[in-house]
């Protein structure tokens, strides 16, 4: 901080200061619940996929038993 700053400039800057640090621990709350839903949805596709593929193994299995 700047020594010869003037005491609305000291208030200033220490009140943008608290902002920046609020809005960093927000940041990494918003990270922290982007990861989560991230491999949640990661988690859904890959069941999804599972069902998919057991699906197909049904159909093409079901294809093999008419011919």
């Amino acid at each position: 901080m700047i020594r010869s700053a003037s005491p609305n400039l000291k208030k200033e800057l220490r009140k943008a200061e608290e902002t920046i640090e609020i809005l960093q621990r927000e940041n990494d709350e918003l990270r922290g619940e982007i990861m989560a839903r991230d491999e949640r949805n990661d988690l859904v596709v890959e069941e999804i996929g599972s069902k998919v593929d057991k699906l197909l193994d049904f159909l093409i299995g079901g294809n093999k038993n008419e011919k």
